[in-house]
């Protein structure tokens, strides 16, 4: 949402979700655009469905993989793009996503329950970020400093501090998650989950120091 402010009728800005959407909207920023396939990109299948249900097939989407969005840009936008990605402690990913599209409810089944049943969560970012077992993101941003991370990246980008403002004021997926719920408390005793963190995710842990808190 923040980025959006920067960008122009001709870039590429996948949809989010219809709530976010209208956060954007409504702060004025450019919305959703220029992600469809040209026709002539077009299976056979998707021309069919298009022709008779006006369904536009998507090129790029949300939390679309490197290795597809490489596949979708010209050679020279892969390389010479600046490519930005935030990282986040695996063990607070695991928590988040634990509580994520409970609408402020509580959640049915135990974290244990949903870690276990839900391993591919604690890689699915790596999935997204890297190709072939190697990164392709030029610049990393720090969930746990957003703030010194979008500072660094503005400048870099010529925005100064603006982008890190504006993420400060935006609060989107805000109140999910109980505030009590620590990543600590919901692993104390959970060795099984433990162990699979430090197994899926040996890579993060070992390359950013995180440490359960």
């Amino acid at each position: 949402i923040a980025l959006s402010k920067f960008c122009g009728g001709g870039d590429v800005l996948t949809p989010i979700s219809t709530k976010d959407e209208a956060k954007r909207a409504g702060l004025g920023f450019v919305t959703a655009r220029n992600y469809h396939k040209e026709l002539s990109e077009y299976s056979f299948r998707q021309l069919w469905r298009r022709t008779f249900t006006l369904h536009k097939a998507k090129k790029f989407y949300n939390h679309m993989p490197a290795s597809m969005i490489r596949d979708a840009v010209p050679e020279q936008v892969w390389e010479e793009y600046l490519k930005v990605s935030v990282v986040r402690s695996p063990y607070e990913r695991a928590v988040s996503r634990y509580f994520w599209g409970q609408d402020g409810e509580a959640p049915a089944e135990s974290f244990q329950s949903f870690l276990m049943a839900n391993l591919d969560v604690l890689d699915e970012n790596r999935r997204i970020t890297h190709i072939d077992g190697v990164s392709a993101v030029d610049q990393w941003v720090q969930f746990e400093d957003m703030d010194a991370g979008l500072r660094e990246l503005g400048a870099r980008l010529g925005f100064g501090d603006e982008l890190a403002e504006l993420m400060r004021g935006i609060h989107a997926k805000k109140g999910v998650r109980p505030k009590k719920a620590s990543a600590a408390s919901l692993f104390e005793g959970f060795d099984e989950g433990l162990e699979k963190v430090q197994e899926l995710c040996s890579e993060d842990l070992a390359e950013w120091g995180y440490e359960l808190r």
